[in-house]
């Protein structure tokens, strides 16, 4: 069994199409929306990943032990134009936590409850660019969908954490690695031109990320022929961050 946690967003729906089709394994989709799409087809549990007791009461009805756990779920909170640089702390640190507790709860639950896991079951994390680069303020032009300062912290805080989890989990004979897309933008109805074409002048590749880029390496990452990978990240970004 394979749980999918933010299976009903952009990149959770892609990875669960693609699970479905390529997996025998059943799927679970843990999320804060229920998706219609995947209604009959995988179980799925509404719950509020930031509170551990809700996961761990889903993960108890699951009737297979669980092989990996892939984690899509957080916040991409935009950058509000009238917010000052920097914002009140407390805001801020309390805005800034949300993604690393849900990652903490579902490893908790690996720590907790081992017997719910396959031997070797791996965590992977998805995690963002924005935990290692600041982004480039004129990419956004009008747009107002540049990442919140808070969202830059909640990455680089899971990045650390997913080594720290390499430690751990690795004594009970689980994986924890970190997957990162690079510019990956949701298909728009009214794509800007001139938003693409500046994202794409900053990759090698020249051309922005799709999906089932990062299906080859969540397919290694749940296979047995990752069973010495952990702790690491594996950046799939076309060479953007080369620079």
């Amino acid at each position: 069994m394979i749980i999918v946690a933010g299976g009903s967003g952009y990149l959770g729906k892609s990875v669960m199409r693609h699970l479905l089709e390529g997996q025998k394994n059943p799927i679970v989709n843990l999320s804060s929306r229920l998706s219609e799409e995947f209604k009959g087809k995988v179980e799925q549990f509404e719950i509020d990943l930031t509170d551990y007791a809700s996961v761990f009461a889903s993960a108890s009805e699951l009737s297979n032990k669980v092989q990996a756990i892939i984690n899509l779920a957080g916040r991409s909170a935009r950058k509000k134009k009238e917010d000052p640089v920097l914002r009140e702390f407390d805001l801020l640190a309390r805005d800034s936590i949300h993604d690393l507790r849900i990652l903490f709860n579902l490893a908790r639950l690996m720590f907790d409850f081992p017997n719910l896991f396959h031997e070797g079951a791996r965590l992977i994390d998805i995690g963002s660019l924005w935990a290692s680069h600041i982004p480039y303020a004129e990419t956004y032009l009008d747009l107002g969908n540049e990442p919140d300062l808070s969202v830059m912290l909640s990455k680089v805080n899971k990045k650390v954490f997913v080594k720290y989890l390499a430690r751990e989990l690795g004594k009970k004979g689980f994986t924890a690695n970190q997957l990162t897309p690079g510019w990956f933008p949701k298909p728009s109805k009214t794509p800007r031109e001139d938003y693409i074409k500046g994202i794409v002048d900053r990759v090698p590749l020249g051309r922005i990320g799709v999906p089932s880029d990062l299906f080859p390496a969540i397919d290694m990452l749940i296979s047995a022929s990752s069973t010495y990978l952990n702790g690491q990240e594996i950046v799939i970004d076309g060479g953007f961050s080369i620079y």
